[in-house]
């Protein structure tokens, strides 16, 4: 299954996540494993889960986790990326899997100095806000023209025209959740984005 732009699911802990965004055709799926997250999940878990998936890539998503560990890490569950937060800036070049870097959207030219500094160092910029896209999607714009960025906020089926059409980022990130029990888990809000973003044969 093909989908109209690249997707992460981030914040996956359960297989049951995993396997069905991999089944819709994911591209990239993130374990959120520092211990601090509240969705934290194990390196055991994340192995196990890894070990079901096909066809997708691996992120290990990470906050305040040493670098030194990070990269060990990235080695045993073999990363096709890792997701650090802005408090990584400085040791970027200390970190040997490619980076996705989330930051927070702020003032524009704050942003467009940031990403200037960082690109070269990245293979994509995880952008999040509390706003909504309505009110900085011409910002938006123009990052997206000249930098790799994945929209991490204010997603819906409502809002995916003017992602997909307007900002035209490199893709967009999702976030799965708790299982209600295990084995069994509500994939309403997922499969109504992921449904729409499904290209007609």
């Amino acid at each position: 299954m093909a989908l109209k732009t690249l997707v992460k699911v981030g914040e996956v802990n359960n297989l049951s996540d995993a396997r069905y965004c991999a089944g819709m055709g994911v591209e990239m799926i993130g374990f959120p494993l520092s211990s601090q997250s509240p969705h934290a999940v194990s390196i055991e878990k994340a192995v196990e889960i890894s070990n079901w998936l096909a066809g997708v890539q691996l992120v290990g998503e990470f906050d305040n986790t040493p670098v030194a560990e990070i990269n060990e890490i990235a080695k045993k569950l073999n990363l096709n990326y890792v997701q650090l937060t802005e408090n990584y800036q400085d040791s970027l070049d200390q970190i040997e899997a490619p980076v996705i870097l989330k930051l927070t959207y702020s003032d524009t030219p704050g942003l467009i100095s940031f990403f200037n500094k960082y690109h070269n160092q990245v293979a994509y910029f995880l952008v999040e806000s509390n706003n909504s896209l309505e009110s900085c999607h011409q910002e938006l714009v123009s990052l997206c023209e000249k930098y790799p960025v994945i929209i991490g906020f204010d997603i819906n089926k409502g809002t995916l025209p003017l992602i997909l059409d307007n900002v035209k980022p490199s893709g967009i990130n999702l976030k799965g959740g708790n299982e209600l029990k295990p084995g069994l888990k509500d994939f309403e809000e997922l499969a109504e984005i992921l449904e729409e973003l499904e290209e007609s044969d």
